[in-house]
C-alpha cells in the first residue's frame, strides 16, 4: 500500500530535514514507536522503522475505531441520512444495542466512546444543542460470573516466565508489577511514588488508594475494599528501584509524581499499556495465537503465514496474581484482601475452583464411591 505513495525530499515539500531528524531523535527516547511516516502534499517525505519491525510487518492500528466512526458519521450527515437535530437518547440507545449485537463488548465500548466524543465536539461548535448519547451507559459484564482457567484466561507460569525473560525498557516494571501485585490497570495508572512504601527496606509494598479513569482523571477506588496495601516481591521491588532513577517527572513541577506515567509525566493511557506493553511483548515471547476473521478462519499475512495476536489481555495479569497467591497457600480471605474485592463471594465466584480441596482424602472417597456402585451390580 505504501509503495503506491509518491516519494519526495522534505525540502521539496516545504519540510525541514533537520526538524525531521530532531523529531526522530526525540521519539527514540520514548521506546514506544514501531515506525513512522510523514506525508506532505500527498508525498512521503520521511519514513522509518525500528528493529525488529519493517515495511512488510503487520502493524497494530490504534484509535482506528475513532477514525472509522467519525468518518461514518460525517458521510451519513453529508448524505442526509443523519441529522444531529434528530438525534435523541432513544436513538443513541438503539445505536448502542446495534453495536453490541454486531461487535465484541470491548469494540462496542470503543466505538460508543468515539460516538459520544463526536457529539461532544458537535455541541461545542454549535452543530447540536446537546449530546444525546451522554446518558447512554454500557453495562460492564460482571467478571464474577465467569470462572477463570490457567492457559485460557490467564498465563501459565512458563508463559509468564518467557515474557519476563525478554521484556525490556519501561514496560518491564509495568508488567512485573501488574503480574506480582494484582493491581487493576486503573489502579496502576493512578499509582504515585508516595504510594510506594519502604522501597529500600526489607518489607516494601505498594498502597492502592486511588485510580485513573479512561480520560486520565484521578478518583476514588472501585470500592472501599479496593484500598489496600500489597507487598512487593524482590523482583518487583528491584525493578521499581531501577525505574525510579529514570522515571519521567512531572513536566510542570520537575518532581516525581506517577510511578508509571507517559513521556510527559502524566497518567499513562490504558491502551498503551495493553497494546504496546503487554500484548506486543507476548507476541515477541511466543505467547500468542493465530488471529481469526469473523468467519473463524485464520488470517494470513503476505508471506502466507498466520498473523499472530497476543493470547491474553491486561486483566489476565490480575488473574495470574490471584492464582499465584492461591498456589502459595493463601486462604480465600487473604486473597480477597490482596485483590481488593468487596466481598469474599466475589473472590470465590471467580477463583474457588483453584483452591486445593479441603480434604486430602478426596481421591479415596471418590474411589470408594465408585466401588460402591460397582459392587451393587454383584
Amino acid at each position: 500500500m505504501t509503495a503506491d505513495l509518491p516519494r519526495s525530499s522534505p525540502e521539496a515539500q516545504g519540510v525541514s530535514s533537520s526538524q525531521v531528524q530532531e523529531f526522530v531523535e526525540a521519539v527514540e527516547k520514548l521506546d514506544s514507536l514501531n515506525s513512522f511516516m510523514l506525508v506532505r502534499h500527498g508525498n512521503v517525505v520521511a519514513e522509518g522503522w525500528w528493529t525488529p519491525y519493517g515495511p512488510q510487518s503487520p502493524h497494530s492500528l490504534y484509535s482506528l475505531s475513532k477514525s472509522f466512526t467519525s468518518t461514518a458519521v460525517g458521510l451519513a450527515i453529508a448524505e442526509g441520512k443523519l441529522k444531529l437535530a434528530d438525534l435523541k437518547p432513544p436513538v443513541a440507545n438503539a445505536v448502542l444495542r446495534e453495536l453490541q449485537r454486531r461487535l465484541s463488548q470491548a469494540m462496542a465500548r470503543k466505538v460508543m466512546s468515539s460516538f459520544k466524543a463526536i457529539l461532544d465536539e458537535a455541541t461545542i461548535h454549535g452543530m447540536a444543542t446537546y449530546n444525546a448519547a451522554s446518558t447512554v451507559k454500557m453495562r460492564r459484564r460482571d467478571r464474577g460470573e465467569k470462572k477463570v482457567w490457567s492457559g485460557t484466561d490467564f498465563p501459565l507460569k512458563e508463559e509468564m516466565a518467557s515474557v519476563i525473560a525478554i521484556i525490556t525498557g519501561h514496560w518491564r516494571p509495568v508488567i512485573i508489577v501488574l503480574a506480582f501485585c494484582g493491581l487493576r490497570s486503573s489502579e496502576l495508572r493512578g499509582l504515585e511514588w508516595d504510594d510506594v512504601i519502604g522501597l529500600d527496606t526489607a518489607y516494601p509494598q505498594v498502597r492502592v488508594r486511588q485510580r485513573a479513569d479512561e480520560e486520565g482523571k484521578l478518583g476514588d477506588t472501585k470500592s472501599d475494599s479496593a484500598q489496600r496495601s500489597v507487598p512487593l516481591n524482590p523482583l518487583a521491588a528491584d525493578e521499581l528501584r531501577k525505574w525510579k532513577k529514570v522515571c519521567p517527572r512531572d513536566a510542570e513541577t520537575g518532581e516525581l509524581h506517577f510511578v508509571f506515567p507517559n513521556g510527559n509525566g502524566m497518567v499513562e493511557n490504558h491502551a498503551n499499556i495493553s497494546n504496546r506493553g503487554w500484548k506486543e511483548w507476548q507476541i515477541k515471547a511466543g505467547v500468542s495465537v493465530p488471529q481469526r476473521d469473523n468467519d473463524g478462519k485464520i488470517v494470513k499475512g503476505e508471506d502466507g503465514k498466520p498473523v499472530m495476536k497476543a493470547k491474553y489481555g491486561v486483566h489476565a495479569l490480575r488473574h495470574f496474581f490471584a492464582s499465584l497467591m492461591i498456589d502459595q497457600g493463601f486462604n480465600p480471605k487473604r486473597v480477597q484482601t490482596l485483590l481488593g474485592h468487596s466481598s469474599i463471594q466475589m473472590t470465590l465466584d471467580v477463583y474457588a475452583h483453584l483452591f486445593p480441596p479441603e480434604k486430602d482424602d478426596d481421591h479415596e472417597h471418590f474411589a470408594k464411591a465408585q466401588a460402591s456402585v460397582l459392587m451393587a451390580a454383584k
